[in-house]
């Protein structure tokens, strides 16, 4: 078969591009570049924050976290009956449903990958 025009045109662009040198940045960048990590680690995290805002932040934490705890206990006890009143064939169907749609997605996720990923 007769190789496209664009094939060939894109050949010879890549080795062209590949015999270049590599090409260095410019000092000033590398500088530019290194004071601003410097900026910024100098701006200091969560203890340079104002009183205020860290108060208020842990407040809410420890919040979110008591309500994260007593989500779960109360959904633990729902289960526990739960398991107890329903019949183990529904449970283990249940399950079985779960692991499908489990698989579907990481199937679905990879065909989506692959096909958007495509060389064109």
């Amino acid at each position: 078969m007769m190789e496209s025009n664009d094939r060939k045109l894109e050949r010879l662009i890549g080795r062209t591009l590949a015999e270049l040198p590599p090409r260095k940045a410019p000092r000033s960048l590398q500088v530019n570049v290194l004071n601003e990590i410097e900026r910024r680690a100098a701006r200091g995290g969560f203890m340079h924050w104002p009183l205020l805002g860290r108060v208020a932040f842990v407040v809410l934490c420890l919040g979110l976290a008591k309500l994260s705890l007593e989500a779960t206990a109360w959904s633990a006890s729902h289960v526990h009956h739960a398991l107890h009143v329903m019949p183990f064939n529904w449970i283990a169907g249940a399950l079985g449903f779960a692991g499908i749609l489990y698989a579907a997605l990481f199937g679905l996720g990879a065909l989506a990958y692959r096909a958007l990923s495509i060389e064109r």
